[in-house]
């Protein structure tokens, strides 16, 4: 076994060799560094750096774990509307956090969706991501939209699902609505979404809407959804 002294003399000498091997610059040449000095070196004790007021050991300090605080509200505009341009990525809530707090995003997504100047994929992108920060505005805002008649249904559908995503049980009466709605296709959705909360009172409305369902696609949805094979009443 290597003793010690002798291990960290070794290590301490090719350090030196190897900072040696990168050169210096011309003009000035390198002291040559004698086994004595690389072994007191290399024993040197290490001095740690104090942590941080209030950090806790084997923790990231207060200032590290620290949220984003408010930016800029152009900024922030130019920064989501950078994230929401692409067509193969749409970015979660992680990713959106890391843009800036919650209380600055909802108004900030809000108000992407309202400008009828920027691109149809952006506002939507903007208005669905909202379902990431559920609070009583935003279920206020989709209800706002789930419920005038002049909302496409291109944008009606996809929101069934994100309005039944954040507020779960507390989306039941309104998607129960969406879902006596007179285009199937926001039938289908509305129930998509309804299968999705695990309620007894969600099934009861999936059961009710498949008695009376005539659209052949969105009857194999409810059947699908309720557990029951096709042709099933």
């Amino acid at each position: 076994m290597i003793g010690k002294g002798k291990a960290s003399w070794s290590f301490a000498a090719v350090l030196a060799l190897g900072i040696g091997a990168c050169g210096e610059p011309r003009g000035r040449a390198s002291p040559p560094v004698s086994a004595e000095a690389a072994r007191q070196e290399a024993q040197a004790p290490v001095v740690a750096s104090p942590p941080a007021p209030g950090a806790v050991a084997g923790q990231p300090s207060p200032a590290a774990a620290a949220p984003q605080g408010a930016i800029d509200a152009g900024q922030l505009r130019a920064r989501l509307t950078a994230a929401f341009s692409g067509f193969e990525h749409v970015p979660d809530k992680a990713e959106l956090l890391a843009l800036a707090p919650a209380d600055q995003l909802t108004p900030a997504l809000w108000g992407l969706w309202q400008d009828a100047s920027t691109r149809q994929i952006i506002r939507a992108n903007a208005l669905l991501s909202l379902r990431f920060f559920p609070s009583s505005q935003v279920q206020a805002w989709f209800e706002q939209l789930l419920a005038d008649p002049a909302t496409p249904p291109t944008v009606r559908r996809p929101l069934a699902k994100a309005y039944g995503f954040a507020f779960g049980v507390g989306a039941l009466a309104m998607l129960g609505q969406q879902l006596d709605h007179a285009e199937p296709h926001t039938r289908d959705s509305a129930a998509r979404a309804l299968g999705a909360i695990a309620d007894p009172r969600a099934r009861a409305l999936l059961e009710k809407r498949l008695a009376v369902e005539a659209e052949p696609f969105v009857r194999q949805t409810l059947q699908k959804l309720l557990g029951k094979p096709a042709g099933a009443p």
